[in-house]
């Protein structure tokens, strides 16, 4: 039905130009035959008017449709030449010659129309055609994003059970112990730490899986990246052992970030713990911030046994840990924070040995 009511559009419009095309001819025809023919100018003038009619039925129905409107002015006006050439015969040739130039305008004009119209037909198809293939691309992408997201579900289900089935089994096996006069008052101590233990180790991963499956909306404000890594830093340093050294690196000045500053500083705060988790042995860990290209690039660099090539495509996967007591979560909460913030996080290798976590923010936030 959509076709039809077009194709009748088509029609419709088709007709209505036709009858542009001959109305106008008859005005100028009309007009033309009201000018006495001793007014020699007017009628030349109107005579150059009649080019007119040619040229737009060149442009709306290509050169057939410029040869047939040529006719028909030719057709129209001829008895008003045959008197006029009859008063002033010397401008007979002139008048065979703008005859001719009806028919060779209008025909170049219309072949010219025509391949405007062709050109733009393979346009508007190519057009459609890449339409279509984007929409098919859309299409496939969403079914591939739907994919991951239930593989995505699959592998954090598989994951959480894992991660919580070992805390349990402590529980349990700690609390079968705990029945009354099976273990001294000494051993019943250590148990229920035992049990305490991983009871805070449980509530971290749910409280981190919540981060990560229902992560609060950052409320934007302008935050002072110096304020940020300071305020990490001696939070961090008061837990760290005493091997541990501290360095800032902050080019100044810095503008203000468009940010959530108590997100930022959780991700520095994690980015900053794993750093000194790594270094058993001590060493310095070192955080910098300077301005690159728009944007404020953080570091944190330590000094540890660093990520392997495996592992390093790995590192931002939910639940995928290297350390013993790990859920896995943090970093993957860290990355969805900068997602969130419209920047980026990335991690290489540190040079002699440790790695290096970048985080880029932009400086204004893009709405």
């Amino acid at each position: 039905m959509a076709q039809i009511g077009h194709d009748s559009f088509d029609e419709r419009s088709r007709r209505a130009r036709i009858a542009v095309v001959i109305a106008s001819t008859v005005i100028l025809i009309v007009i033309y035959t009201s000018i006495p023919s001793h007014y020699r100018l007017w009628n030349k003038l109107v005579q150059y008017l009649f080019f007119l009619p040619p040229v737009i039925a060149a442009l709306w129905f290509g050169w057939r449709g410029a040869i047939l409107s040529a006719l028909f002015t030719v057709i129209c006006y001829l008895p008003r030449l045959l008197l006029f050439w009859k008063e002033w015969p010397g401008y007979q040739p002139d008048q065979y010659g703008e005859a001719l130039d009806l028919f060779l305008i209008g025909a170049i004009l219309g072949v010219l129309a025509d391949r405007e119209r062709r050109q733009r037909q393979e346009l508007e198809a190519t057009t459609r055609q890449l339409s279509q293939t984007y929409r098919e691309l859309q299409d496939n992408l969403e079914h591939l994003k739907r994919a991951e997201r239930l593989s995505a579900v699959g592998q954090m289900a598989a994951g959480l059970a894992h991660e919580i089935r070992n805390p349990l089994a402590s529980i349990e096996g700690a609390a079968d112990l705990l029945t009354p006069g099976a273990v001294d008052d000494e051993t019943r101590a250590e148990f229920v730490e035992i049990i305490k233990k991983e009871c805070r180790r449980l509530s971290r991963l749910l409280t981190e899986m919540l981060s990560f499956a229902r992560p609060r909306p950052p409320q934007f404000e302008p935050a002072a990246v110096p304020a940020m890594i300071d305020s990490v830093v001696t939070l961090v340093r008061a837990s760290a052992h005493k091997q541990i050294e501290f360095r800032c690196e902050i080019a100044e000045p810095l503008p203000p970030v468009q940010c959530d500053p108590e997100q930022i500083k959780q991700v520095l705060l994690n980015l900053t713990m794993n750093a000194v988790q790594a270094m058993e042995d001590g060493g310095e860990i070192t955080i910098g911030a300077s301005r690159r290209n728009g944007n404020i690039v953080i570091e944190v660099k330590d000094q540890g046994p660093g990520i392997t090539r495996e592992n390093l495509e790995q590192i931002f996967s939910p639940f995928f840990t290297t350390k013993k007591s790990g859920t896995g979560l943090g970093l993957t909460v860290a990355q969805q924070i900068v997602t969130r913030h419209g920047g980026v996080i990335m991690v290489d290798p540190n040079s002699p040995r440790g790695t290096v976590f970048s985080i880029l923010l932009p400086v204004e936030r893009k709405t």
